[in-house]
């Protein structure tokens, strides 16, 4: 939920409907560097490169602590192993 409330902030911010340029935003960042993306291409790298870190490693820690506390894993998870095994099984 979080990661997809981050995502969907950096997007309104990148057409221009989020948090207005005085502001340091990512999504700000990113619509400022269309500009000079030819001259100048790490001004939109490093914005991107940042929004792509952050989700990556807040999923990283949300699956962690999600393994942490249910060390069983989900259903869904134990479900769809079930269906590939079968499956591997049936093509046998």
């Amino acid at each position: 939920m979080l990661l997809r409330l981050l995502c969907i902030l950096q997007a309104f911010s990148f057409i221009g409907l989020g948090t207005q340029p005085p502001a340091a935003d990512w999504g700000v960042m990113l619509s400022d560097s269309k500009q000079f993306i030819s001259t100048a291409p790490l001004m939109m790298i490093w914005p991107g490169l940042s929004i792509m870190l952050v989700v990556f490693s807040l999923n990283m820690f949300g699956e962690g602590l999600n393994e942490a506390l249910m060390p069983g894993g989900n259903k869904k998870r134990n479900n769809w192993e079930m269906e590939n095994k079968m499956v591997q099984n049936y093509k046998k």
